[in-house]
């Protein structure tokens, strides 16, 4: 499997978990965080620094995609799908 096919499946899967969350439901759901998507998504990494990023990545290259959104007026980013 390629770099390219790794990433494909695994955006696929953070957004099959977001869809499965009520908090990420279309322009209705109030957002999560990314910790919280990273944790549903059983993506953590356990790493004692920069742990979080591989899930962040991913939520900005989706956010690029715009296959999800910010929720707007949030202090903190909270996404949701779009």
């Amino acid at each position: 499997m390629t770099g390219d096919e790794i990433l494909k499946v695994t955006k696929e899967h953070v957004l099959r978990t977001m869809a499965g969350m009520p908090e990420c439901r279309k322009t209705l759901g109030d957002g999560a965080g990314s910790r919280i998507i990273e944790e549903k998504a059983d993506l953590d990494l356990l790493l004692r620094a920069h742990n979080g990023w591989f899930t962040w990545s991913l939520l900005m290259s989706l956010l690029q995609d715009e296959r999800i959104e910010l929720v707007p007026g949030n202090r903190r980013k909270k996404f949701r799908l779009k």
